[in-house]
């Protein structure tokens, strides 16, 4: 695959960081402590880093991060704007947290943070939606990434309540919830792909072919395991994490069944 494991890597960091920086939202509607929120923001602000260094990396030469970027119809340009903008509000986020900014501020900006953390996850599913390629000529495949980083936000946020000591019943609820809507996105993904034109090798690959394996664990890591986590226990602190945990192993397994059905035709400057 070469270095196509670097988008792997790039949806890995960023659905992980976009999950962590929802998360930060609902910290901040119960004012939780400023070090846990700060510590939280500065990790995924470096998911983000990370994810956007693959990104430059996959890339590799400058002309083409340039020709990428000066063509806003691309998958790469909203890919490349939602992670920058996200990482920007974070540090901003991280900034007023550390200088004790006023509760409105900090509550703004996570908010904001939140809001754009989901549209960076869109953003990385809607690059690989081509009406002429099996597989991804679907909308469809915007869900499943949108989905996992509200269900990462669910879990990540049980994890900040339980380390500050402030966790409520109703956040487990939330959290099995948000497993059961990244099933039902990732079955809508499967379901627009069935009715889609040219259907058939993809469907070959993944039920049955040699895609099986990695779907499955995509299917498994990325909803079930998060549901069994959600699952009422006395200490919810490590279902929380391991839930966090797997939504990112399904993602990387979904970025890699994705990879292996094909590399895309990045078309540029076809617009």
């Amino acid at each position: 695959m070469g270095n196509d494991w670097l988008l792997i890597g790039f949806a890995a960091f960023v659905l992980t960081g976009t999950g962590l920086a929802a998360a930060l939202a609902a910290g901040e509607r119960k004012s939780l402590p400023i070090a846990v929120q700060a510590w939280a923001a500065a990790v995924a602000l470096a998911l983000l880093a990370a994810g956007g260094a693959c990104a430059v990396l996959h890339l590799g030469r400058p002309e083409l991060i340039f020709g990428a970027l000066a063509h806003p119809s691309t998958g790469i340009f909203r890919e490349f704007v939602t992670t920058g903008l996200t990482a920007v509000v974070l540090a901003a986020y991280l900034v007023a947290l550390l200088r004790r900014a006023e509760a409105g501020t900090t509550h703004m900006l996570a908010r904001a943070g939140a809001l754009l953390a989901l549209c960076t996850a869109a953003a990385v599913g809607s690059a690989f939606y081509m009406p002429w390629r099996a597989g991804w000529n679907t909308i469809a495949i915007v869900l499943p990434y949108a989905a996992w980083c509200l269900a990462g936000g669910a879990f990540a946020a049980e994890v900040l309540s339980e380390v500050s000591d402030e966790a409520e019943p109703s956040e487990r609820k939330r959290s099995a919830f948000a497993a059961l809507l990244s099933l039902a996105a990732l079955a809508a993904y499967v379901a627009a792909t069935v009715v889609s034109d040219g259907a058939a090798p993809v469907l070959s690959r993944v039920a049955g072919g040699d895609l099986t394996g990695l779907f499955a664990g995509a299917v498994v890591f990325g909803s079930l395991v998060p549901l069994v986590c959600a699952v009422p226990s006395r200490g919810r602190l490590l279902p929380a994490a391991c839930g966090f945990i797997s939504i990112a192993a399904g993602a990387v397994l979904l970025q890699w069944t994705v990879q292996c059905l094909g590399l895309p035709a990045w078309q540029f400057f076809a617009r």
